[in-house]
């Protein structure tokens, strides 16, 4: 009993957490939304989503229309990719990105459907940002780009448009994750399995054990980073720093340590608050002087390529990274009630209990983290129902979610044609219903909307729909990953399923832990397989040993490699 009764406290507390509001802290406030005060030479950075073709409307031309196209920044900012969205490969040139740096340019045939990217853009608040296609483009300063509150729709003809929206990182700072150490990942694994194995043995044995442990010799890496330039940082934390390792002091512009290496790696967590006079010419400096290393790193450059590598000697490197939460992370920060999931480096707030639950999250996920480890985060919209939910307000009308926005279903006829369930309707307040933008009505002529459920029936296959394709989901374990609910499967008729193209097959969502043949264990994060380097580091970053499926090997072979995980070891540090 006792067990049920905390179980209802501590959901209702996070039910309350998830209906309020977020509010500015006082540092946003300070330091945060400068629209006003913007002059033309002031560094701003937004997360753009640019979608072109048709993205608006019913898709009532198929014809193939060439989409080339670009985005450019001027020379004195930067423009970075961070996703694709939809990308189809039609043949060999087609649909592929063919630069992710200024500017990020693409191929893309539309065949009555759309495609799309995210990046991340800093400019001068004056400089032009120009989004050039084949069909037509779109020129605006980067401060009405950063100021835009709502998607700016440009129409190309033809019932095909170029969708912008934007969502400004109004605090000016982020955080950098500092790893130095050993590169060779068996014998990173290796020493970390024998530490693991120590720590069992216990006592003196794990004092004998943990020196045999040392499988190669100490190196130093003590040092400092040092900052100059348009920014001030502020140590946060170490990582993997044990007994011996220390912070000998820290201030705005430099932090100093003492760091020794047995084949592992140590780290730190560091904060930049970023003037809006930065320039590609404001670094920091990193020494290990008995290594005879040093580094200087551009931090408009970090903040763009996200991961820097360099090699202090063979066998040893240093990675300096922007530290994200990954993709579908639960987060609260400590002392304020509001929940936040992350996706594509944006964090949107759960607005109330029924979108956590339709989103299948679980309670037990939400991590409590610093505030200043939240703050920097780019703040987007709300998070909504999952695609193909149902929902009504006060009134008649019944409304379907697709890409965030509410169609509304005509008439019964239509939620019938559509094959939808009337047990499904979820009821809302009028005022969550305002939350999402409307869309096309749905009618007696459209088809079923992105990201809807189906299934031929007689064929075990459930596909789902994008555009003018049918991605097929290749297994149990894929569907469950990417959060799709079984009792959205729609039957269709083979004529139906006769009037789409064939797509590739879905991928595991973002979030997913899968193994492979081998044994390796792998989290998604951004559509990428990033290899947990042991079990270790499995532990320490908070996975849950229930929730790997094993995955086929066609299914591990299409996904595309991201950085390893190595978890962030919180440990007690000493500073002088």
């Amino acid at each position: 009993m006792k067990k049920i009764i905390f179980s209802f406290i501590v959901c209702s507390l996070f039910a309350t957490a998830l209906f309020m509001v977020p509010v500015k802290t006082f540092a946003e406030e300070t330091t945060g939304d400068d629209t006003a005060v913007l002059a033309s030479n002031d560094m701003v950075h937004f997360i753009m989503t640019v979608k072109w073709g048709n993205v608006l409307g019913e898709k009532t031309d198929k014809s193939e229309t060439n989409f080339d196209g670009s985005i450019a920044v001027s020379s004195d900012g930067k423009i970075s990719l961070i996703r694709e969205l939809l990308f189809e490969k039609h043949n060999e040139t087609a649909d592929k990105i063919t630069s992710k740096e200024n500017p990020i340019s693409w191929t893309s045939l539309i065949y009555g459907h759309w495609d799309g990217i995210r990046v991340l853009v800093s400019s001068p608040a004056g400089a032009d940002v120009t989004i050039s296609t084949s069909q037509g483009s779109v020129t605006k300063t980067a401060k009405e780009f950063y100021e835009a509150t709502k998607p700016i729709i440009q129409d190309v003809g033809n019932n095909k448009e170029i969708v912008i929206k934007t969502h400004p990182t109004k605090k000016r700072a982020f955080i950098m994750k500092l790893i130095w150490g050993k590169v060779d990942k068996n014998d990173y694994a290796a020493t970390i399995g024998c530490d693991i194995e120590a720590l069992k043995a216990g006592g003196i044995k794990a004092k004998i054990k943990s020196a045999r442990c040392r499988l190669l010799n100490q190196e130093n890496f003590s040092g400092s980073l040092s900052l100059t330039g348009g920014a001030t940082m502020k140590f946060i934390r170490a990582l993997r720093f044990e007994k011996n390792d220390k912070i000998n002091s820290q201030s705005e512009s430099d932090i100093n340590w003492t760091s020794n290496i047995y084949g592992g790696v140590d780290g730190l967590l560091v904060k930049f608050a970023l003037d809006k006079n930065i320039t590609k010419d404001t670094k920091a400096t990193l020494k290990f002087d008995e290594q005879d290393f040093e580094k200087s790193i551009s931090l408009l450059e970090l903040y763009h390529k996200r991961i820097i590598k360099n090699e202090v000697k063979p066998g040893y490197g240093v990675w300096a990274s922007i530290w994200s939460f990954p993709d579908r992370k639960l987060i609260r920060a400590k002392g304020r009630p509001e929940v936040y999931v992350i996706e594509d480096e944006i964090k949107r707030h759960i607005p109330n209990p029924r979108v956590f639950e339709d989103q299948s999250l679980n309670w037990n996920d939400v991590e409590e983290v610093e505030p200043d480890e939240i703050d920097v985060i780019t703040q987007g919209d709300a998070l909504s129902y999952s695609e193909g939910t149902l929902i009504q307000g006060s009134g008649p009308e019944v409304y379907a979610i697709a890409n965030s926005e509410k169609l509304h279903i005509r008439n019964p006829a239509v939620f019938n044609k559509l094959v939808y369930d009337w047990k499904n309707i979820i009821k809302v307040d009028n005022s969550e219903l305002a939350l999402y933008p409307t869309g096309d009505n749905l009618d007696e002529n459209s088809q079923h909307p992105d990201s809807t459920l189906v299934q031929v029936e007689g064929d075990p296959t459930v596909y789902v729909t994008e555009g003018d394709k049918l991605k097929p989901i290749p297994s149990v374990e894929v569907f469950n990953s990417n959060n799709l609910k079984w009792n959205r499967i729609k039957k269709i008729t083979p004529g139906i399923r006769a009037a789409y193209k064939i797509g590739k097959n879905v991928e595991f969502g973002d979030g997913a832990l899968i193994r492979d043949e081998m044994g390796k264990v792998f989290r998604i994060d951004k559509g990428k397989k990033r290899w947990i380097r042991s079990g270790d580091d499995f532990n320490k970053a908070g996975f849950k040993w229930d929730r790997i499926v094993d995955a086929k090997p066609s299914e591990v072979a299409a996904l595309e490699g991201g950085e390893d995980v190595v978890s962030e070891d919180i440990t007690s540090v000493v500073s002088e």
